[in-house]
């Protein structure tokens, strides 16, 4: 057990979180000290321990899987398509460097009795400013806006979506602020249940309004999925026993409903407002040009795959708004996180790395109660379902959070084995 453990993760969350608003002074490179944070974290457990790693038996194998996608990820680097070495680790850093955090919790927590609410109440509430401020944003936007709109890689029409800007919150892109509030949406849903205080709930809508505030349809649709599985595990197990709170959600669903009628957002497929126009996109996806454009990029990312499908074409071959950068001969903007991690690692650590996720819903499935389990599931379902269509692993700190809550989630899991 390394000395001062919980301080040093939670300090580190801070930096994880805040340190976008650093680039303000610093420029865009601000962001590294989170980086350097957990390079330190890492020396610090191994100037503690002499260099033994202390890992529990059962959780080897995620040891073993971020281990090798490291190797893969770093060799990828020098790989004889990359044209940007820079950039290269750059993307490295955003997509594949950030997942050593899972590894690091499970190292520095303390698994025996672990409190898990504890530290979703701590991440929760330290997250919701940077909700709040993308809902600000999404209401009137100002010139320190401009400042963190600036820098970013992406487009105008990245940032803007049916002539209304996308919220950003403090990081460097709506894709990343949508899937930062279906996170904290997820942590204080499961508070809601595992509590039954209300002011869980109402934090939790806050989020989701802050997810809708991004204006990105494929967050939206992940907002929902996920707000299914909360409810459908609430349902299955625990619906008789706690019908007041049931009461108290629909209660509030039917406000939501009368909300959105009295601001004329039923006849939703007219497109004559931004829901409308986001959930009409969604349906007609087919004739969507921002949607169909994706499906050229796609075919090439396979093209390419098919042509070098063990060794990829290198970190950052298929990295999003890095064209511009020369970063290799052979590049696609992959739009989706499956042919990203594929294309720029190889099958295999391309199926390393989506294993791992998938791996972890699966071995927990039996042995945390129904409302951990839906906050893995919907947390694990947000990320699938982004990468479908996005590239997901490189929105910093969104997914540095996830691989955080994954982390919390399995050393829930070592806890519940051991108190038997």
């Amino acid at each position: 057990m390394v000395k001062n453990s919980d301080k040093l993760l939670k300090v580190y969350i801070i930096i994880l979180f805040y340190s976008s608003i650093l680039k303000m002074f610093f420029g865009r490179w601000a962001t590294l000290i989170a980086d350097m944070a957990l390079i330190g974290l890492i020396v610090y457990y191994v100037a503690c321990t002499g260099g033994k790693l202390k890992i529990k038996k059962a959780q080897e194998k995620y040891f073993w899987v971020i281990f090798l996608i490291q190797v893969i990820s770093i060799a990828e680097i020098f790989h004889t398509n990359i044209n940007n070495r820079l950039y290269s680790i750059i993307e490295y850093r955003k997509s594949y460097f950030q997942m050593l955090i899972l590894l690091v919790f499970l190292l520095y927590l303390d698994q025996t009795n672990l409190d898990i609410s504890k530290w979703l109440k701590y991440i929760g509430y330290l997250g919701m400013p940077i909700v709040l401020y993308g809902i600000k944003q999404f209401l009137f936007w100002g010139k320190i806006d401009d400042i963190f709109a600036g820098m970013n890689d992406a487009d105008f029409w990245t940032l803007h979506y049916g002539g209304h800007v996308r919220s950003i919150s403090i990081f460097s892109g709506p894709f990343h602020y949508g899937m930062f509030c279906i996170l904290i949406f997820a942590i204080f849903f499961y508070l809601f249940l595992e509590e039954r205080k209300k002011r869980y709930f109402c934090l939790s809508l806050f989020a989701a309004f802050g997810c809708y505030c991004s204006i990105t349809r494929t967050n939206l649709v992940c907002l929902i999925v996920a707000a299914i599985i909360f409810l459908g595990e609430f349902y299955i197990h625990d619906y008789r026993k706690n019908a007041i709170t049931i009461k108290m959600m629909f209660i509030v669903l039917a406000a939501l409903v009368i909300g959105l009628a009295i601001i004329g957002v039923i006849p939703i497929l007219s497109g004559d407002n931004m829901l409308g126009r986001m959930l009409g996109s969604i349906l007609n996806s087919t004739s969507d040009t921002r949607f169909t454009q994706r499906f050229i990029t796609w075919k090439d990312a396979i093209t390419y795959i098919v042509a070098n499908p063990i060794w990829g074409w290198g970190m950052g071959s298929a990295g999003d708004t890095l064209s511009k950068y020369n970063i290799s001969n052979v590049y696609v903007t992959s739009h989706s996180m499956y042919l990203k991690v594929i294309m720029e690692t190889g099958i295999i650590g391309g199926l390393l790395y989506i294993i791992l996720p998938v791996w972890t819903l699966f071995a927990t499935r039996r042995k945390l109660d129904y409302r951990l389990r839906g906050l893995s599931y919907s947390i694990i379902a947000c990320v699938l379902i982004n990468g479908m269509v996005g590239s997901t692993i490189s929105t910093f700190p969104s997914i540095t959070l996830f691989w955080i809550l994954l982390a919390l989630i399995i050393a829930k899991e070592y806890s519940n084995e051991n108190a038997k």
